[in-house]
């Protein structure tokens, strides 16, 4: 992992509660790595995620096309 964000909802546009509790995006260097980790070590965080939240986590990769 080269870096992660940990981001909590503010609010959503209109103002009201936010639209999510938060995100966290994870960037890394090694695809590989990163898969055989998640092989690994994905069922232990699922397990735990009720330890801490009542939501189930959504994940999905994304691509980074462009930086500022």
């Amino acid at each position: 992992m080269q870096r992660f964000e940990l981001r909590k909802g503010d609010a959503s546009m209109a103002g009201d509660k936010p639209d999510y509790i938060g995100t966290v995006n994870i960037y890394i260097a090694d695809a590989k790595a990163f898969e055989e980790a998640g092989r690994q070590h994905t069922q232990a965080l699922v397990d735990d995620v009720p330890n801490f939240s009542s939501v189930p986590p959504v994940a999905f990769p994304t691509v980074i096309h462009g930086v500022g």
